[in-house]
């Protein structure tokens, strides 16, 4: 992805993003694939794939995306390295 922004030209790898992201995508989308080789590239991201729904994730299953956006908002990046880090933090907690 390219960017241009006053002036300053500069090249921007996702990889580089470290904005805590949710991807949503809808595995009988064309772009599912894509999506999750995005997200692989992305440090801090969390990819929820919804089985049997298109590229209308929000329309087709308005609910189920309301929950995921909500559990992303309370709960940030669920990843493993934020899994792992979730439980060393209870082994904390529990061994006090």
């Amino acid at each position: 992805m390219k960017i241009v922004i006053q002036g300053i030209d500069r090249a921007l790898s996702v990889s580089e993003m470290t904005t805590p992201t949710l991807m949503i995508a809808g595995a009988e989308n064309t772009l599912c694939a894509a999506n999750v080789m995005d997200w692989q590239s992305l440090p801090n991201a969390t990819l929820y794939v919804f089985s049997r729904v298109g590229h209308g994730v929000p329309t087709d299953v308005p609910d189920e995306f309301a929950d995921v956006v909500r559990d992303f908002m309370v709960n940030g990046v669920v990843n493993a390295a934020t899994l792992v880090g979730n439980r060393r933090t209870r082994r904390t907690v529990i061994g006090k």
